[in-house]
Parts: C-alpha cells; structure tokens; sequence
C-alpha cells in the first residue's frame, strides 16, 4: 500500500489525552494533533523524501504555557521532543508512548511508525497500541525510564554477545 505523493499538510493522527502533573496530581484536558509535511514515503517501509518534516502540536487546556509546536525527522522524535518539554514542568502525557514499558520497536525501518509495543519477556514484543492511547498514569514515566527500560529489553535479545 502505498502512502499520498501529495504537498500538502497531511494529519497522521491527533486526539484529545490526559496531562497529569508529576507532585501534586493535578489532570488536564490536552490536545496532540501530528501532521507531514512535504510529500510521503512510497512505501510503509520506506523514508520519506528530504524536506518532510512532522509537526506535533501540543495544547494543554488551561496551561497555555506549557503549549508547544515541534518539528522534527519522525512522528517519535516529535513526541519525544514534546515530550521533554513537558517534562522540564513536571508534565506527563497519560499515553501508550509514554509508558515505561512500550518503545516504537520497528523504528528504524518504519519511519512513519505510530504505534509502540509493549516490552514483555518474548522477544517480539506484544500488545501493539497507537501513541494516543490512553495509559494507567501508573504505568507512565519519563524518557530516561522509557529508554533504560527499552535498553535492558533490548540486551535480552542480544545476538552479537555470543550468548
């Protein structure tokens, strides 16, 4: 299946989610819309041409100053942008992408990839879910969480050590 050639603006995906701030609790409404720009791979497996950008937008209602635009090379390094942001004010988003547990496993091959897995004890990881959706705010954590928790799944697997 092939993706649009098309210039214009294009929305890959976007919904209202939940803000929770870290220390004291407090929840809000957000909106997260993520959109290309520029003309789309050919392919689900392939990159998409130079120039395209994704833009993820952020609106946190009642918090206009934790609102944000960011661009970047691919949907996760928008949200992961996005999300750092947020997390320099003790912000979180209650997101599938934002669980300790989940990482966008096929990444380097899917640039355009919107889902993440679950890293469980297989190693193929299970339970794939969209960015957006919602997560226990248990479950969510920060980015270096997020990445120490996908490093330790990842050395389980490892075939280069010879075990």
């Amino acid at each position: 299946m092939s993706t649009s050639h098309t210039t214009e603006p294009q929305r890959l995906f976007g919904r209202d989610v939940t803000c929770i701030h870290r220390r004291s609790g407090e929840r809000t409404a957000a909106t997260v819309t993520c959109i290309r720009r520029g003309r789309g791979p050919d392919h689900a497996m392939q990159a998409p041409p130079p120039g395209t950008l994704y833009t993820l937008t952020l609106q946190v209602h009642g918090h206009a100053e934790l609102d944000t635009t960011v661009n970047a090379a691919t949907p996760w390094d928008a949200l992961t942008t996005t999300r750092e942001h947020l997390e320099q004010h003790e912000w979180f988003l209650a997101i599938a992408a934002a669980r300790r547990d989940c990482w966008p496993i096929q990444l380097p091959r899917r640039h355009e990839a919107t889902t993440v897995a679950e890293l469980s004890d297989r190693r193929v990881p299970q339970h794939w879910q969209g960015f957006l959706a919602d997560a226990d705010p248990n479950d969510i954590g920060t980015l270096a969480e997020q990445q120490h928790r996908y490093q330790i799944w990842l050395s389980r697997y490892d075939t280069t050590s010879g075990s």
